[in-house]
């Protein structure tokens, strides 16, 4: 082998003097193969063979140990082009080591093929490539961790990422959602205005929207709340970070919440706030329609007596049967309300003096059938008085 060696570096001048003599700071190793196809070890220089602790004449997979799959698949490249490099990890002293790896076809007349391999250290880049990485996993583990759901579109409008909030508050898991178009997820109502959204988002604004509608997995559009984080790279912006809230039930309590401050709690019944502001728009249209606005006003007569007969619970079940009584007949267009304890009101517009005095006896006539609670029967009377707006002023 050290005959062979010789005649190789012969060969191979001035190319060993460059690979070899003049890097002394880089590992340089010559390998050859054969006509079995089994690379060897021809020459290596003493940082080579000091790394790796192996001598020349040795075959590569022995020299090279556990890196050798990775050089062997790089040198497929070599079939189609004389040099190609790449990046490799090595382990020493139980840490990982950054190499920048090289490897030149070179003819000979002794082997089938010959390469030369060359392996820098970049311990440099790798502090750089940690720092980086660490920067990374700290930027990943904010979205990953984050209890919004967090939705990445790059500038196709395309999903590239979901973290796992998504899948707890819209059903789809991150591998569901990747490759679709956000606007597809979009109540169809407001898609003109998402996609202007999501221009300005592009452009470089930190934007906000609300009363947007997102289709859950199960089949429903739940309505959302969305804000925008820019991603800019040099100074390009290359993709948005959404979060997206489930504002559905914050709606449904805003709801609720709304129907309890215009509705009596026990009857359902408007209330006397909701008459007060319904009138003040009844009464501007009633002026400039030239209408007049009707009030039939219920006053329950010694309803004390029953609360004190058969106690609040009782007496509660009984005005929620009279709130349901005169519900039945009071017109579509009229208004029903609980002004207070025994008290109720209904407002009817364009409603003509005959036409409420009917209603009232109609009322009336219906007190005059008693009301069932506990197996007992109740016979309750009632006041009527009637007011036309503005003639009673």
């Amino acid at each position: 082998m050290k005959n062979k060696t010789v005649e190789i570096e012969a060969q191979l001048e001035p190319a060993t003097d460059t690979y070899f003599y003049n890097h002394p700071f880089d590992m340089t190793v010559l390998i050859g193969s054969g006509i079995e196809n089994e690379w060897k070890v021809i020459l290596a220089n003493n940082k080579a063979s000091h790394f790796f602790k192996e001598e020349e004449g040795v075959l590569a997979s022995a020299f090279f140990g556990s890196i050798w799959k990775t050089i062997k698949k790089h040198l497929k490249a070599l079939k189609v082009r004389p040099y190609t490099q790449a990046f490799l990890t090595i382990k020493t002293d139980d840490k990982d080591k950054l190499f920048e790896l090289r490897l030149f076809r070179q003819e000979t007349k002794e082997f089938e093929q010959t390469i030369f391999i060359e392996l820098s250290a970049q311990d440099e880049l790798m502090s750089e490539q940690k720092v980086r990485w660490l920067y990374e996993q700290k930027y990943m583990s904010v979205i990953d961790h984050n209890l919004d759901p967090i939705i990445t579109v790059n500038r196709k409008n395309r999903i590239t990422y979901a973290n796992s909030a998504v899948h707890k508050s819209f059903g789809y898991r991150s591998k569901e959602l990747t490759g679709r178009s956000i606007v597809d997820l979009i109540g169809d109502e407001r898609v003109d205005d998402f996609r202007s959204f999501l221009s300005r988002a592009f452009s470089g604004e930190s934007i906000e929207m609300e009363g947007i509608t997102f289709f859950h997995k199960k089949g429903q559009y739940l309505s959302a709340y969305l804000k925008t984080i820019p991603v800019s790279i040099q100074g390009e912006i290359q993709e948005i970070h959404f979060i997206l809230r489930d504002t559905s039930t914050h709606f449904k309590n805003n709801e609720k919440l709304l129907f309890l401050s215009y509705h009596d709690q026990l009857t359902g019944l408007w209330n006397r706030r909701a008459l007060k502001e319904h009138f003040e728009g009844d009464a501007e249209y009633a002026y400039r329609s030239e209408e007049k606005i009707s009030f039939i006003h219920l006053d329950l007569d010694r309803f004390k007596t029953i609360n004190d007969s058969i106690g609040r619970t009782g007496a509660d079940e009984i005005l929620k049967m009279i709130a349901e009584r005169i519900k039945v007949v009071c017109p579509k267009a009229g208004k029903l309300y609980r002004n207070g304890g025994d008290e109720f009101i209904i407002l009817l517009r364009d409603h003509s003096i005959e036409k409420t005095e009917d209603l009232s006896k109609r009322i009336l006539s219906d007190f005059t059938k008693p009301f069932y609670f506990d197996h007992q029967e109740y016979f309750i009377s009632s006041s009527i008085g009637i007011s036309v707006y503005p003639d009673d002023g």
